[in-house]
């Protein structure tokens, strides 16, 4: 308070005995209204929410030179306060002017009643009272209140209460809870985000917020627990005390089980500073909220107990389908739904459709204490029941309207998500098929929100919890499971449910659960071999059609767009996804436009488009903005393929690495692999093929006969790291593994790029024969299908051979042509390998008297002509790729032996060659033939003759 101001009566404000935290906002508003026209202010809130320190605080800044009055007051003018009136421990209405009169330390008249005191002791000067808990005494407050604003026209007052007072003119201003880092749609925040108002009470309260055991876990650990705790800042304080001789992680997981036990005033337990010394009904939770619960009517006790049902909120419709029966009418429950809402134990909100209700955690928890007590002595009073049929109604009414693909429907499925919960988790604690009901109709929510594990988890127990007897709610149970499991990536456990689901949807003769069971079984399938998998992929898309399931239709046809990605078949992958286009449209199935716009960007990167391929990438990016973990995954892959290619890898790896962190805690077996694969990628390029084996090897173990995308681009990549390092032995080894998972996946693609690879490492060895047959069969598939940026690999593979085999001139046309491509196309060469190549042209066009007369000009020739060239020019040398005729004679040798028995050394001591070499050779071997070991090269009969 400015010094020259004069005080009439004694400023009497509580002394804080702790720190105020936060409420910077709040204390401005409050002081805006405090200078505005309306001259009482009632701050109302829940118990504990914080009112009377913020009216202590606002009051401390009173007519300060930072906070001036409405209108200028002269500098010699006396000033009444600010007066602080506690009222929590006055027990009659008759009382309150006495109290404020003692506040104000004025002496009382005899005969004289108190207010007409104060009247008299103010006058006309300004002044400012706060009369704090006036919820027990609202009347007698407003008595008061009026008799002093109409006797002293400069007085304001400053009231906190559970419900306004009701005094004509009252601006009621709702003290919120405060905020915490996770109240975002997302409950998620950046980490580099300071703490919350709330988290930094809890960490003041707790002590030192920066010692040892406040390190990022925990603080994470804190803004779960003060979220939890909705915000209050008696909860916060309460567990906080807690805190100080427990972990916060530990205070966590307490919490989850029950915030109202945790900061409830049992024997022995801890309390926080009373706002207002000598005030101890405040001083705990429970404490707090008995005060409030005794200021309710019978009927207003009845409607708060019926409404602990509730769990995240709930809307007018649903609290009379719920609450309303012969005890309480429609008109008698709205009613006392007001008088809640006054009494601030429900908050209501303006939500853009509808008006919401509910009450901050340890408030219903205090209700459902009472229910559950109720209930013991009584009986149930069927708010459980109605609870339980109302919630199935809205599940299976999202589920037929497909709300989980509309961004409104999710967003009402996201509000409604914790009663759902508690619905089929009241109904699977009676073992009632409406669990699974309401189970089957949530799938596709888990899915789309990449809830994965939490929909496994309640299916599970929802299967265990109920009868095992054919129904079709049990068959669209097992269908949902095997969905959820499959994109966690237990494909054991997915054909399982998804077995297990088409036997009981046929007994049964539901055909949605048929379609949504059979389109996981071939999707799993078509993981591990494509085509075997999309016969049952195309039944799926004919079952889903026939039975109306617009969803089950969408799957089934982006899972068989998806197969043919698996196979490099991109041809038929955009005729697949053209023809679901309508599909996916009318469902709002986000999935299916998100694996076509993936498959395509591949797409055009392969075939050299980059600007194309980037863009494609960023819808996709776009698409995954949401919270499907998978689709996150693939999109950052998609786009560091192309920022690899296009010579940023280090944007590529940084990009991959904060997608990593921040799928962390949500592990999608598949989206991982894909990132990991990025990620080795990325080293690759950055010249860390050690580091490429070391992120690859992993994936490849895991996937060998899993996910065929993924087992083979681990074994593209583990081979190109090879050659990168100028192993051709352990190349060879690579691409023996890649030729077999290609011939899984019926995939020429991968297979010609294990022949490029076998080309390119029968160059380190100096066999021309076998590098050129390689190369050959390589440009083949690559020009028959429109892969040129592989293509462009193979004709400078083939450039070398032709310079090695001295032909220089036409070294120079092919390497040129190349080049040109590679320009055009912006194509970064990896800088492990950039030198080796600069030197063979180099030295091909050093060769040529003339090379500018055979090289190939810019936009002259198409990569499809130059690759005619390279196929003319093919010597009668050639050798076949494949099969024992495609053997060497000293590999024949080799394999002869190594049939027959003979281990490495006795092949070396026959043969007079290194044991390394063996090793070397039988790797081409089985690449060559095919083969994965010993045993299944001597069934092939190779050792009938000696060699």
């Amino acid at each position: 308070m400015a010094d020259n101001m004069t005080v009439l009566g004694v400023t009497r404000l509580p002394e804080p005995t702790t720190a105020f935290i936060g409420r910077e906002a709040e204390l401005s508003a409050l002081g805006a209204a405090l200078r505005g026209p309306r001259r009482l202010v009632t701050l109302v809130g829940p118990g504990g929410i914080g009112k009377t320190r913020l009216a202590v605080r606002a009051a401390s800044r009173w007519q300060t030179p930072e906070t001036p009055w409405a209108r200028p007051v002269p500098t010699a003018a006396p000033v009444f306060g600010p007066v602080f009136a506690p009222l929590a421990n006055v027990t009659e209405p008759h009382l309150v002017p006495a109290a404020v009169l003692d506040a104000a330390a004025i002496g009382a008249h005899a005969g004289r009643p108190p207010i007409n005191a104060v009247i008299d002791h103010v006058g006309d000067q300004p002044g400012l009272l706060i009369l704090d808990n006036c919820e027990h005494l609202t009347e007698a407050a407003g008595h008061v209140v009026e008799s002093l604003l109409e006797g002293c026209p400069e007085l304001r007052v400053l009231a906190t209460s559970r419900e306004p007072l009701g005094v004509p003119g009252e601006a009621v201003w709702q003290v919120p809870p405060l905020p915490t880092r996770l109240d975002a749609p997302n409950g998620t925040a950046p980490d580099d985000v300071p703490p919350s108002d709330a988290a930094r009470l809890f960490l003041d309260r707790a002590g030192d917020g920066d010692r040892p055991d406040c390190a990022d876990t925990a603080r994470e650990a804190v803004e779960h627990i003060v979220h939890e705790l909705d915000g209050i800042p008696l909860a916060i304080e309460l567990a906080a005390a807690r805190g100080r001789v427990t972990s916060p992680c530990r205070l966590a997981a307490d919490l989850h089980r029950s915030v109202l036990a945790l900061i409830s005033g049992a024997p022995g337990a801890v309390t926080a500073p009373a706002p207002v010394a000598g005030d101890a009904r405040h001083s705990t939770m429970r404490r707090s909220l008995d005060w409030s619960h005794a200021l309710l009517t019978t009927e207003e006790a009845a409607l708060f107990r019926r409404l602990s049902v509730f769990e995240g909120g709930w809307t007018l419709p649903a609290a009379e389908y719920v609450c309303v029966d012969g005890t309480m009418p429609p008109d008698a429950l709205r009613e006392h739904l007001m008088a809640l809402i006054d009494k601030s134990l429900v908050d209501v909100a303006q939500h853009a459709r509808e008006t919401r209700y509910r009450m901050l955690t340890p408030i219903r928890q205090y209700a459902a204490e009472h229910q559950a007590a109720r209930e013991h002595m009584h009986g149930p009073d069927g708010a459980a029941a109605r609870h339980r049929a109302w919630f199935l109604d809205v599940a299976e009414r999202a589920d037929d309207e497909m709300w989980a693909f509309d961004p409104d429907g999710r967003a009402r499925l996201d509000q409604e998500a914790p009663n759902l919960r508690a619905a089929l988790e009241h109904a699977a604690r009676a073992g009632d098929r409406d669990a699974l009901r309401i189970g089957a109709a949530l799938g596709s929510y888990w899915r789309v929100k990449g809830r994965y594990a939490e929909g496994v988890r309640v299916l599970g127990r929802v299967l265990d919890a109920t009868s095992e007897a054919d129904h079709w709610s049990r068959a669209r149970v097992l269908a949902m499971r095997a969905m959820l499991v499959f994109w966690i990536g237990d494909l054991e456990l997915s054909m399982d449910d998804a077995s297990s689901a088409i036997a009981m949807a046929e007994r049964v003769g539901d055909e949605r659960a048929h379609a949504h069971a059979l389109n996981r079984v071939g999707t799993a399938t078509m993981m591990m071999r494509p085509s075997a998998g999309q016969p049952l992929l195309e039944r799926a898309v004919a079952v889903a059609r026939e039975a109306g399931d617009l969803v089950a239709l969408a799957d089934a046809y982006s899972s068989l767009s998806t197969s043919y990605v698996w196979q490099d078949d991109y041809p038929r992958m955009a005729e697949i996804a053209d023809r679901a286009e309508p599909v996916f449209r009318r469902s709002g199935f986000d999935a299916g436009h998100f694996w076509a716009i993936w498959g395509r960007s591949h797409q055009a990167r392969l075939a050299g488009d980059l600007p194309t391929a980037r863009e494609l990438a960023d819808q996709a990016l776009a698409l995954a903005s949401g919270s499907d973990v998978l689709l996150g995954n693939a999109a950052v892959e998609a786009r560091a393929l192309v920022d690899i290619m296009a010579g940023n890898p280090q944007e590529a790896r940084r990009a991959v690495l904060a997608e990593l962190a921040r799928s962390q805690g949500n592990v999608v077996r598949w989206g991982n692999g894909v990132l990991q694969l990025a990620l080795a990628a990325a080293e690759l390029a950055l010249g860390n093929p050690a580091t490429t084996h070391d992120v690859a090897a992993p994936v490849f173990r895991r996937e060998c006969e899993g996910a065929g995308y993924l087992a083979w681009h681990a074994q593209e990549l583990r081979m190109l790291a090879a050659l990168a390092e100028g192993d051709a032995a352990a190349a060879v080894e690579q691409a023996g593994h890649l030729s077999r998972v290609a011939e899984r996946l019926g995939n020429r693609r991968a297979r010609a790029v294990a022949d490029r690879g076998l080309a390119r490492a029968a160059l380190l060895r100096g066999d021309l024969a076998d590098a050129e047959a390689y190369a050959h069969a390589a440009l083949a598939a690559c020009v028959d299908n429109d892969w040129w940026v592989d293509t462009v690999d193979v004709l400078e593979t083939l450039a070398v051979l032709a310079a090695r085999r001295g032909r220089h001139d036409r070294a120079v046309r092919l390497f040129s042509g190349a080049r040109a491509a590679r320009t055009e196309w912006e194509l970064i060469r990896f800088p492990e390998e950039k030198a080796w190549w600069e030197t063979e042209f180099a030295e091909a066009w050093s060769s040529v008297p003339d090379p500018r007369t055979h090289a190939v000009e810019p936009g002259s020739v198409t990569l499809r002509q130059l690759a005619e060239f390279a196929a003319r020019g093919r010597g009668s040398r050639g050798r076949p790729v494949i099969g024992p005729e495609s053997l060497t004679p000293m590999q024949l040798n080799v394999a002869r032996l190594a049939a027959r028995g003979f281990t490495n050394a006795d092949i070396a001591t026959e043969l007079f060659i290194a044991r390394g070499t063996v090793k070397s050779h039988l790797a081409h071997v089985f690449a060559k033939l095919g083969v994965g070991n010993r045993t299944e090269l001597a069934a092939l009969g190779l050792s009938e003759s000696r060699p």
